[in-house]
């Protein structure tokens, strides 16, 4: 895994030497009766073939080798190899200390799998099929709601609001400041006056997170940003101007170090963090002729600046006519939008959030020209592929991971308002080929709840 495509079909020996941990670790793991021991009999009396060909003591393995073979793993394999044996712990140790891990890993689904317990999240590889079953810590995985998934980790909120960074491979988790830090946030209580949560527009269910430069950044499709740096105990809030909100999407620039940031209109913002106070400048203006509901933002690893548009088809398992669930969104839309004016937030024309349905998702891809100020449809994406959902959105070369492909975008259900009125209806999962616009739907585990929402994940680890 992370290694590229080989049209070689001879196995390399670290190959072989990998297969065999691996199918041993298995093993260990699966088997847990007595095992019969060199020079032991069978049933008719005959010595055990064993005793001529002594099992072999993995863990005399020496360091440099498994060092060698840990760094090309994927991660949920490399951290059960590190618990096997004291030995292989410290060469999983290394591994981590010195980052020897491979950075091309691949993409996985998760989400809370039925036949597990409640505090279990389901890693499902794309390219290998592969399941892992990862235990995380409280509050359980299924009541949570996943808002972000970004650079190893996800960002999920609990039934308060309370928002947590979340490392699905390790365990760890980070605890964000209180929601009540956020501005715009109103709490809200029960008929007894108990706190049940917070009213934080639609963070709950519209929010993306990203994770870089050791700045946690949230962007919301509501009426307020917020960024929180490491150690800071409050939100602060971004208001340098008035239309800096209603954002869709995020991305980091290592280049520049400015954050890029895609409204539901269509504008392009960037915002520049390192100084004492946020700086927002508008790089993109409105494109009236451009519309859409969904937009993210990412660059492509040639260094172009990439805009993804998506319309939404009906949801998957609605009862409901296309009319009516317009109506219901429009509905509910109107009602959100009285609430936050009665809050004293400005808003923007409630329309201009309606959404559009076709008869199935459509997703178009745009090269983004700030100095000319201009959007262009593109179709091919030089043999990668684009991830977007939940997720921050992402891009993969095909030639590393031949079960993935090429010139497609790969789409996890992400329509909040659709999400919000069916919470434990279907989720559509699929990719969409850019150049003949169709739609290939993906099957997981017959096990796969609709709560929380699946997202897209890297794993990653230091």
């Amino acid at each position: 895994m992370g290694e590229g495509s080989s049209n070689s079909t001879q196995t390399s020996p670290m190959a072989g030497a990998v297969g065999e941990i691996m199918d041993s670790m298995r093993g260990l793991e699966l088997s847990r009766q007595p095992q019969q021991q060199v020079g032991d009999v069978n049933e008719v009396g005959e010595p055990n073939a064993q005793e001529s060909f002594p099992a072999s003591d993995w863990s005399q393995l020496q360091q440099d080798l498994l060092v060698s073979i840990f760094s090309r793993l994927e991660f949920p394999d490399l951290v059960h190899s590190g618990a096997v044996c004291m030995p292989w712990y410290l060469s999983y140790s290394a591994v981590r200390r010195f980052r020897l891990c491979s950075p091309n890993q691949g993409p996985y689904i998760v989400y809370s799998s039925g036949d597990r317990e409640i505090n279990t999240a389901t890693l499902h590889n794309l390219c290998t099929n592969k399941m892992y079953h990862v235990t995380l810590p409280d509050p359980p995985f299924i009541t949570r709601h996943v808002i972000g998934s970004s650079h190893g980790w996800l960002v999920t909120a609990d039934e308060q609001s309370n928002l947590h960074l979340l490392n699905p491979i390790t365990g760890a988790q980070i605890a964000l400041p209180p929601a009540e830090s956020i501005e715009g946030v109103r709490p809200t209580f029960t008929a007894d006056g108990i706190l049940s949560g917070y009213r934080i527009g639609f963070l709950a269910l519209e929010s993306k997170s990203v994770l870089s430069n050791h700045k946690f950044f949230d962007s919301k499709e509501t009426r307020c940003t917020s960024t929180i740096r490491i150690g800071e105990a409050r939100w602060t809030w971004i208001n340098t101007m008035e239309c800096c909100c209603y954002y869709h999407d995020i991305f980091f620039n290592d280049d520049n170090a400015l954050f890029y940031a895609i409204r539901g209109s269509g504008e392009i913002h960037t915002i520049d963090l390192s100084g004492q106070s946020p700086v927002v400048k508008v790089a993109l203006n409105v494109l009236p002729e451009i519309t859409g509901y969904s937009r993210y933002i990412l660059r492509a690893p040639w260094g172009d600046l990439l805009q993804v548009l998506r319309e939404y088809g009906p949801g998957p398992q609605d009862i409901q006519t296309d009319d009516e669930y317009q109506l219901n969104n429009e509905e509910q839309m109107l009602e959100e939008v009285s609430s936050d004016e009665q809050l004293g937030v400005d808003i923007e024309d409630p329309v201009d959030d309606f959404e559009v349905h076709v008869p199935v998702d459509r997703v178009t891809v745009h090269m983004v020209d700030l100095a000319k100020q201009k959007l262009t449809e593109i179709k091919n994406l030089r043999d990668h592929t684009i991830f977007i959902g939940f997720n921050r959105s992402f891009m993969l070369h095909a030639r590393d991971f031949p079960s993935i492909n090429p010139n497609c975008v790969y789409v996890t259900d992400d329509n909040k308002k659709y999400i919000h009125a069916h919470p434990f209806n279907g989720r559509r999962f699929g990719y969409l080929n850019l150049k003949d616009a169709s739609l290939t739907e993906l099957s997981f585990s017959d096990a796969l709840l609709h709560w929380p929402p699946p997202v897209w994940f890297r794993p990653h680890i230091t």
